[in-house]
């Protein structure tokens, strides 16, 4: 029995409540993030279950030539802020507090649990590139958005075409909370 807990909390990563998760592990070939501390299934259920808050917001980006896109027909996650999700937020974003992807590259993780991309709530941006979340638990989360160019114009290099945002985001005492996710 004690040969099991060993075993199992090897590949473990203790966090103190205030202190970051580790940064993940890069290869050498640059893809694939190899992240130490394992997914809280059950964490991420309570922060899914129904609560008394509100998240609405906004998603766009500026265009090389001044024009602004939203995130208008896109999708939107809200995803529960486990310490497995901060690793994976980090590595995407270079933050867990804010952050855009506009460089279009394709990172994998590992390992990379499906019930990590179960345990979100999803939504789409409406023809504005407004979005909502109703019934959200208290707790801590990070709202992403896909934002893309309707006219799917690539010339101009990624940014040009679109990318993702983040914020991360706080609720609680039933209040709605409203974002500006923008680049």
């Amino acid at each position: 029995m004690a040969g099991a807990v060993a075993l199992t909390l090897a590949g473990c990563t203790v966090l103190r409540p205030d202190s970051e998760p580790p940064a993940p592990r890069e290869p050498a070939r640059g893809t694939v993030f190899q992240i130490d501390t394992p997914f809280d299934a059950a964490h991420a259920a309570r922060l899914l279950a129904d609560g008394p808050n509100t998240v609405t917001g906004r998603a766009w980006l500026r265009q090389r030539k001044g024009a602004a896109i939203t995130c208008a027909g896109q999708p939107v996650y809200l995803v529960p802020a486990t310490d497995y999700a901060r690793v994976r937020i980090r590595a995407l974003y270079g933050s867990e507090q804010r952050g855009a992807r506009l460089d279009g590259r394709v990172l994998n993780f590992s390992p990379d649990p499906d019930a990590y991309s179960q345990q979100v709530r999803q939504t789409r941006c409406d023809a504005d590139g407004r979005f909502r979340f109703e019934r959200v638990a208290s707790g801590r989360f990070f709202v992403t958005a896909v934002v893309r160019d309707p006219d799917g114009e690539h010339q101009g290099g990624p940014r040009r075409g679109g990318g993702s945002l983040m914020h991360a985001v706080e609720t609680g005492g039933g209040r709605t909370i409203d974002l500006n996710l923008a680049r």
